[in-house]
C-alpha cells in the first residue's frame, strides 16, 4: 500500500550491541513482538531489522510521522474528540498486542504516532 503524506520510514531506534558482541536481548525482544503484532491496523509496519556497520541493531518502521509528544508540546492540549480517538486507536493496539501474548511494559506518548489529520495512530515501540 502506498504511504499518505502523513506516513513516514523512519529508523527507530538502534539499540547498542550485547554481551560478547552479539545482539542485545532487548533489540531481539523488540524485534520479535513486532513481528508477531504485524497485520494490525494500530501496530507500526516492521519494515526491516539489521545489524549496521558499528554492529548496532537498526529498526526501520512505517509510521505516521507526528508523534503524540511532540505534537502536544508544539500544538498545546488536545481537543477532546481527537483524545478520544488516539486513545481508542492505543487501547486497540495494545488489546492487539494482549492477543499476541505481548504485554507492553512501557507505553507513553513518544511511541504514540499518528495522522493528525484522520486521527489515526499506531504503537510504534515495544520495549
Amino acid at each position: 500500500a502506498a504511504m499518505s503524506r502523513s506516513t513516514s520510514v523512519t529508523e527507530t531506534w538502534v539499540c547498542s550491541k550485547g554481551e560478547a558482541g552479539g545482539i542485545s536481548g532487548i533489540a531481539l525482544r523488540e524485534i520479535n513482538a513486532l513481528g508477531k503484532a504485524q497485520g494490525h491496523p494500530n501496530i507500526a509496519r516492521l519494515l526491516d531489522a539489521c545489524v549496521n556497520e558499528k554492529g548496532r541493531v537498526a529498526v526501520k518502521l512505517e509510521r505516521p510521522k507526528a508523534n503524540l509528544k511532540e505534537y502536544v508540546m508544539s500544538h498545546g492540549a488536545l481537543e477532546a474528540t481527537l483524545l478520544q480517538h488516539l486513545s481508542y486507536h492505543c487501547i486497540r493496539g495494545i488489546a492487539h498486542l494482549h492477543s499476541c501474548g505481548i504485554a507492553h511494559c512501557d507505553l507513553r506518548s513518544a511511541y504514540v504516532h499518528f495522522d493528525p489529520d484522520t486521527a489515526h495512530a499506531v504503537i510504534g515501540n515495544f520495549t
